[in-house]
């Protein structure tokens, strides 16, 4: 299987470069990166570029996506944010093989931060019981780190973008009702950043996403949402 890396970023001059080394750490390299950059005002191009990387233009996560979905020629899409950190070395080629063995259209994986919070690790641990707890009715997948075939991304038209928030389960529990194949992936956990938990509040956080996943659950889309919602790093402004 070909596989396309597909990462929606603005501003990520931080965050990027561990995203992409623990990429090209990989046993099993993907088969072309591509980064769908949202008009950064940092050095996240000329990162992004230094690393072997496709550049295209991009925008908000949804769109940064298909964006880079529409160049990528791979077999499988792997979506992941510019904060993700993969294990090293053999995560790529155990997901990829637990996706060809159990004959899977979609997989989502577990998450773990990237601090020694016993707070931040029972949100992390919660999230991923949940994930098997819905599997076989609404099945969930964090666009953080999200394996797609290409084929059903493409029958389903990508992710829906109007949704701006939660359009990664969208786009599973889309997928699942066309009667494509589900998995959560066995293999160890990615690295998240807790960048938002720092900025705006561990409390503040759950309760946004109780109330995404309780309008999920209503069967409603998220095209509209009572909170702000902010995409990528900092700017140059802000670190000064």
């Amino acid at each position: 299987m070909k596989l396309s890396v597909i990462i929606p970023a603005k501003n990520e001059e931080a965050a990027l470069p561990k995203t992409l080394e623990a990429l090209k750490a990989q046993s099993r390299q993907a088969d072309e990166i591509i980064v769908a950059d949202a008009f950064s005002t940092d050095r996240t191009r000329d990162i992004a570029a230094s690393f072997g990387a496709t550049v295209i233009d991009g925008g908000m996560p949804g769109p940064g996506r298909n964006m880079g979905a529409r160049v990528a020629s791979g077999d499988v899409f792997l979506f992941l944010d510019a904060d993700t950190v993969l294990p090293a070395p053999d995560f790529l080629a155990e997901a990829l093989g637990e996706i060809e063995k159990n004959a899977l259209d979609m997989a989502a994986v577990r998450l773990q931060p990237d601090n020694d919070s016993l707070v931040d690790h029972a949100l992390h641990d919660f999230y991923n019981s949940y994930l098997h707890l819905v599997a076989r009715v609404r099945p969930h997948g964090a666009g953080s780190c999200l394996f797609v075939r290409a084929e059903p991304f493409r029958a389903a038209n990508g992710f829906d973008e109007e949704i701006v928030l939660a359009e990664d389960h969208d786009l599973i529990q889309r997928l699942h009702r066309r009667g494509f194949k589900y998995g959560i992936l066995d293999c160890e956990p990615v690295t998240t950043s807790d960048r938002r938990f720092q900025k705006d509040g561990r409390l503040n956080i759950a309760v946004r996403y109780a109330y995404s996943e309780f309008q999920i659950l209503r069967g409603r889309r998220l095209t509209k949402i009572p909170f702000s919602y902010e995409m990528g790093g900092e700017t140059p402004d802000e670190k000064r």
